[in-house]
């Protein structure tokens, strides 16, 4: 039985929809699979009067520093406002790999990505990888492209900025995935069957 994260949808809600872009979004660990510099390299590709926002921490945050990127470590509990403060998300996920015996292996893939979940609950556009769990985790809620893809990314990240209707559309398909699929409440339930299933099962060999 594989039962996914889940997110509570009463506590990360979407904010009104600005008219205009102003804030795109990275929350994660501030590591290279996690895409952090071809964030960084993204944002040399967008208008320089947009905000960049990298929210985390991890090994890379010193050679993050001199970008034009606004760095910010905050408690979980001040997470919904970022989110509601922010325009678009971005989560540029990569594989890891190592050279074994000459040839590239894959080491690590994203796995399912919880801020994903928190960025369709509150209703943010999504730019994402197609990588590990990201494709299972977004569905149809947001422009997936290749890992390690930076004109891909900025590409989808533009069309966001510059179609406000396509923003609104996919705002809304992340809020109703988050409600449908991913509410706190449906992954409470699912794990309540499993242990009913569970002791039944065992009751019924004693």
């Amino acid at each position: 039985t594989v039962i996914p994260h889940f997110v509570d949808t009463k506590r990360f809600v979407p904010a009104p929809m600005r008219k205009t872009v102003r804030t795109i979004l990275f929350c994660g660990r501030l590591e290279e699979y996690k895409g952090v510099f071809d964030f960084v390299e993204m944002t040399r590709r967008l208008p320089n009067n947009l905000r960049f926002v990298m929210v985390g921490t991890g090994s890379q945050r010193d050679k993050l520093i001199h970008s034009q990127v606004e760095l910010k470590s905050v408690s979980y509990e001040d997470m919904p406002k970022i989110y509601q403060d922010a325009d678009i998300f971005v989560a540029p996920s990569k594989p890891s790999t190592k050279m074994v015996l000459g040839k590239p292996i894959t080491t690590w893939e994203e796995q399912y990505c919880t801020v994903l979940l928190e960025a369709q609950a509150a209703g943010l556009p999504i730019v994402t990888t197609n990588t590990g769990g990201i494709p299972e985790n977004v569905g149809d809620a947001g422009i997936v492209v290749p890992p390690g893809d930076v004109d891909r990314i900025t590409k989808a990240v533009k069309r966001f900025i510059d179609e406000p209707a396509l923003r609104a559309l996919y705002s809304k398909r992340g809020r109703v995935r988050a409600e449908h699929v991913h509410d706190i409440k449906i992954g409470s339930g699912r794990l309540d069957a499993l242990y009913k299933k569970l002791m039944s099962a065992k009751e019924i060999e004693q």
